[in-house]
């Protein structure tokens, strides 16, 4: 694998030889990501062709998805083994935290304004949200009132953060639904898609005038769906 930065002032391509399709980017246009277990690297983005510099880190098992903070911290989703890792670069030291559900499998999402990251969690159908200023970990279900591991099992894989309007927009692998779950309060809210969608991924449009996400549909025939509510 490798990384590909495109300039679209320029219409130039940089490319690097070191890099996977999940990554991170700081203020520094430095790229954070993991290259195998055990090493996560840094790639310095203002100069084409540079080597990646390494940081050994404690192996794990299904690591999945990499966010880096407003602080450069680099946020790791260790799917398999119910944890999250973080990373910070100023001191060179890694600490991991359980999922307060055993094995629940944060799988991918995205850091709000306050460094605080949102993870759907996999097998045990919730929304994780980890602050790692404060070492706090809290867990959200996707339907109201449900435990984890149980009926209707729900199976998030994304979510994506809407700070203007204080949400996070997840999904149900299993039944092409969406949720909007209050960041605050952690009511959730669920909807339809208006037809059966394979959704791995999905956007909050941040300048929308409404809360607004988009959702692209994997499976033929592909298109990018825009979903709006009041």
């Amino acid at each position: 694998m490798g990384t590909v930065k495109y300039d679209p002032k320029t219409g130039q391509f940089m490319t690097w030889a070191a890099g996977r399709p999940m990554f991170g980017l700081d203020a520094e246009d430095n790229l954070w990501t993991l290259q195998r277990q055990g090493e996560i690297i840094k790639i310095d983005l203002k100069i084409e062709g540079s080597k990646p510099t390494t940081f050994l880190i404690p192996k794990n098992r299904g690591t999945y998805d990499t966010d880096v903070d407003s602080k450069g911290r680099t946020h790791i989703y260790i799917w398999r083994e119910g944890k999250v890792g973080i990373f910070d670069p100023k001191t060179v030291e890694y600490t991991e935290y359980k999922t307060p559900t055993p094995q629940a499998g944060p799988r991918r999402g995205q850091i709000d304004a306050q460094n605080r990251l949102w993870a759907a969690e996999f097998y045990a159908g919730q929304v994780l949200m980890f602050d790692p200023d404060k070492k706090l970990l809290k867990e959200y279900p996707l339907v109201n009132g449900t435990k984890p591991y149980t009926a209707p099992y729900a199976t998030p894989y994304s979510t994506s953060v809407d700070d203007k309007n204080q949400i996070v927009w997840t999904n149900d692998f299993s039944s092409s639904r969406l949720f909007r779950i209050d960041m605050n309060s952690g009511q959730s809210t669920e909807y339809m898609t208006p037809s059966n969608y394979e959704l791995r991924d999905l956007k909050v449009e941040t300048a929308a005038a409404r809360p607004t996400v988009w959702v692209p549909a994997y499976r033929p025939p592909s298109k990018m769906v825009k979903i709006q509510v009041r």
